[in-house]
């Protein structure tokens, strides 16, 4: 399957516009398949899409998808949330100093405590997506 000639399909059918779509792309679809995908994230690259990095710091996590890629988003795997420590803490905000060196937003998925969102905050996070308990 060619992703990039099905999604110009859809949008030339229903004449939307490019950049109210946003194509994620996960670490692990990276590694399985980096040879097919490279050539489609150019493509939408190119024709103005913009291209995210789902999932980073999962299983098949590694600084080479960051070095051999360019990505406008990087969303960071809620796991880091999930086992919500000093360390997670430290390595969230190590990938948030180094996407911004990077020149890639970020994003968090998973927030789901008061403690999560007030960490975001404190580390100047401006986008995340939290899912807040009620009562917090």
């Amino acid at each position: 399957m060619d992703p990039f000639a099905v999604v110009e399909k859809v949008i030339s059918r229903y004449n939307l516009q490019r950049d109210y779509f946003r194509i994620e792309v996960t670490e692990t679809a990276l590694v399985k398949e980096k040879h097919n995908l490279l050539r489609s994230l150019k493509q939408f690259q190119q024709s103005g899409y913009q291209v995210w990095l789902d999932d980073f710091g999962s299983a098949y996590s590694s600084l080479n998808v960051l070095h051999n890629y360019h990505f406008d988003e990087l969303k960071i795997d809620m796991a880091f949330l999930h086992n919500f420590n000093e360390q997670s803490r430290q390595i969230i905000k190590a990938i948030v100093l180094m996407a911004k060196e990077l020149g890639i937003h970020t994003l968090a998925e998973g927030a789901e405590t008061k403690a999560h969102v007030d960490f975001l905050k404190d580390i100047g996070w401006k986008r995340y997506r939290a899912i807040i308990l009620d009562g917090l």
